[in-house]
């Protein structure tokens, strides 16, 4: 029975040592993406590998500005030599924090993959005619 209650212990510690651990995660995720990021190269899957391969990946060719914001808002800015488009709406974490929700204030709804967040640098990934691609975008 004692080794019964030991092992309910241990197990009942690690079960809140997770907890904890994964709010806290939560929170620095969101926290890490508040602010403005530009997009400092696109990559499209072209030999479906579903990987990120060198040769696929070039300078972005418009401005793209996002501007993540801490009560849940967003605005974007698509800048090329057809003009300036803006987009704006509201941005959730899914999945595990590993699903960037953008909600467009037109009613439409994206869902990017967060592939990865170090720093100022973040890397989002969706499916775009039935090809992976990927938006490589840094933080200032």
């Amino acid at each position: 029975m004692k080794d019964l209650n030991l092992i309910a212990g241990i197990m009942l510690a690690a079960l809140c040592f997770a907890s904890c651990k994964k709010e806290g995660n939560d929170s620095n995720t969101r926290k890490m993406l508040y602010g403005t990021w530009e997009a400092d190269s696109i990559a499209a899957d072209t030999n479906d590998n579903l990987v990120m391969d060198p040769s696929e990946v070039r300078n972005a060719a418009t401005v793209f500005l996002m501007v993540l914001n801490e009560d849940g808002s967003f605005a974007l800015t698509n800048t090329g030599s057809g003009g300036s488009q803006n987009a704006s709406g509201s941005w959730s974490l899914r999945n595990a924090d590993e699903t960037l929700r953008l909600a467009y204030s037109t009613g439409a709804a994206e869902d990017l993959a967060i592939e990865s967040l170090k720093g100022n640098r973040l890397v989002l990934a969706d499916t775009i005619s039935g090809h992976k691609g990927w938006l490589i975008l840094k933080k200032f």
